[in-house]
């Protein structure tokens, strides 16, 4: 059993695992049509289309729209990536346009994901503009999806599997689409078992933004804020904190990124924060922001 962020992935037998497979990968005919549609639409195999990206305001109503859903993403994305997949796998979170919300990988794979492949938020990775993958499939189908590296339409991800979902949103709409891309190591099969437990992990999330707050923070358009209380007032460091935290940064990180010498003192803005937004651990601090649009408005001036 691998547990992550309290999160259990189930050892599923090696048959059932090798099942989902086949289910996923057996349909050579949706592939096949895609790679014609990728043609039609001159998509050059070398050279995909990544430079294709929203305006800026565009761009602006996405990552607002999807902030509270980006920032749980970016927890979990983060602790399954240092506790249980190797350094050379990228999750990504997309709008249902394909258009990329948040990244995660090591630093080195999300440098190279940037400079060498343009991958960074509001990118898109729909078939038109980067070909034939698990998400492009995933997004046409609206179902969960999974491509060999051989079956990929560009040469970019030749090298890679990839496995992608879409996250349900209020009464069980499609509201984002959750990839994985990770080099061929290891069995495909847990991969996918994977990626779908995210993905549920990721609606009942958005799930329980839409009962709390009357708002989903997975929808694609820009929600309804709850008001902050005038009760809940963070210093700008608290903000700061709460930011990095939200986007993954472990303790060390938060502590070099605000210049401080121990990570004593970031657990103590956390917990500060904890106590202002009456929440009884610091991970509830990422949902309970995102409810009040604290993460929001942090979140988007650090990414555009």
């Amino acid at each position: 059993m691998l547990e992550a962020n309290g999160i259990a992935f189930s050892s599923e037998s090696q048959e059932v695992l090798s099942v989902h497979e086949r289910d996923l990968l057996s349909n050579e005919v949706l592939i096949e049509d895609s790679h014609r549609r990728c043609h039609r639409l001159g998509v050059d195999p070398e050279q995909p289309r990544l430079e294709d990206r929203l305006p800026i305001d565009e761009l602006r109503r996405t990552m607002q729209a999807h902030a509270g859903l980006s920032s749980y993403a970016q927890i979990l994305f983060s602790d399954l990536h240092q506790n249980i997949l190797t350094p050379n796998t990228l999750f990504v979170l997309t709008s249902l346009s394909g258009h990329v919300v948040s990244l995660y990988s090591s630093a080195q794979m999300r440098e190279r994901a940037s400079r060498h492949c343009g991958l960074e938020p509001g990118v898109s990775l729909a078939e038109e503009s980067c070909g034939t993958t698990a998400l492009s499939i995933s997004l046409q189908q609206r179902g969960p999806a999974a491509l060999r590296a051989d079956q990929h339409y560009c040469s970019l991800f030749h090298q890679c599997y990839s496995v992608a979902a879409l996250v349900d949103g209020r009464d069980g709409v499609s509201s984002a689409g959750v990839a994985l891309f990770s080099h061929v190591e290891g069995r495909l099969g847990e991969k996918i078992a994977l990626v779908r437990c995210i993905a549920r992990e990721l609606s009942r999330f958005c799930q329980d933004s839409f009962a709390g707050a009357g708002a989903g923070w997975g929808v694609p358009t820009v929600p309804t804020r709850v008001p902050l209380s005038e009760s809940v007032k963070l210093t700008n460091r608290q903000k700061r904190v709460l930011s990095l935290f939200a986007e993954g940064r472990s303790y060390k990180q938060i502590a070099r990124e605000l210049g401080v010498a121990s990570v004593k003192t970031v657990e103590e803005h956390l917990d500060a924060v904890r106590n202002k937004l009456s929440v009884s651990t610091r991970r509830q601090c990422i949902h309970r922001a995102a409810e009040l649009g604290l993460l929001g408005a942090c979140q988007f001036t650090d990414q555009v």
